[in-house]
């Protein structure tokens, strides 16, 4: 069975069934809700990494990992009902997820940027400003802190968190975001993880007064 839209229905020939999911026509049953039958061991995604092999394989999550991680994310960046945050990642990827799960577990606003916008670092300064915290990648980060208007964060914003993860992080960004934000206003958490332990399982708080002493030592479990 294919699934997919009328345009790649149109493109790709396919031997199988054929469901097009933007037909308004294809579905006649009941529209009531289904039942709730999901236990914990039942299976909230399949995401698909190369990880060092370059071959793609499929990791297997969990709804118990999900919410252990997210429950874990909650605690760490005391996440509570007035908080807001944003996707800024394609949501094929997980690094994303913290802030979507995060959200939707707890109930609060969650921004749902194009790559166009959140790759721009003046739009981006301004949707950051207000959110409450946000998870990005140290590339993403830098190219934040290197906007014209990224001073107004720590002045007006209501940012009290960046959890940064994915990659290494850049010491002299440290040390820029650090000369900008003189009270130490936005803490700033270093996480990481392979998918196969769900997103993250480390983390650690970067120490804006001592970042000459910094080292990609990402934290504890």
């Amino acid at each position: 069975v294919l699934v997919t839209t009328d345009e790649y229905a149109q493109r790709f020939p396919f031997e199988g069934t054929t469901i097009v999911i933007s037909d308004p026509n294809i579905f006649t049953g009941d529209k009531t809700n289904v039942d709730i039958i999901n236990q914990s061991g039942d299976l909230a995604y399949v995401i698909y990494t190369s990880g060092t092999t370059g071959r793609a394989k499929g990791v297997m999550v969990p709804h118990s990992s999900l919410i252990n991680y997210c429950q874990a994310m909650i605690k760490k960046a005391d996440i509570t009902s007035n908080d807001e945050t944003a996707l800024l990642s394609s949501y094929a990827f997980d690094l994303g997820y913290t802030a979507v799960y995060t959200a939707l577990i707890s109930g609060i606003t969650l921004h749902i940027l194009s790559e166009d916008m959140y790759r721009d670092p003046d739009q981006l300064v301004e949707y950051a400003k207000t959110c409450t915290y946000l998870k990005m990648t140290p590339s993403l980060f830098s190219i934040m802190i290197h906007s014209e208007k990224i001073k107004s964060i720590a002045e007006t914003g209501r940012l009290r968190l960046i959890i940064l993860g994915g990659e290494s992080v850049n010491k002299n960004d440290l040390k820029r975001f650090s000369s900008l934000d003189l009270n130490h206003s936005i803490r700033l958490i270093n996480h990481y993880g392979p998918t196969e332990s769900t997103i993250g399982c480390v983390a650690g708080e970067i120490n804006l007064d001592q970042i000459d002493e910094f080292s990609n030592v990402i934290g504890k479990p």
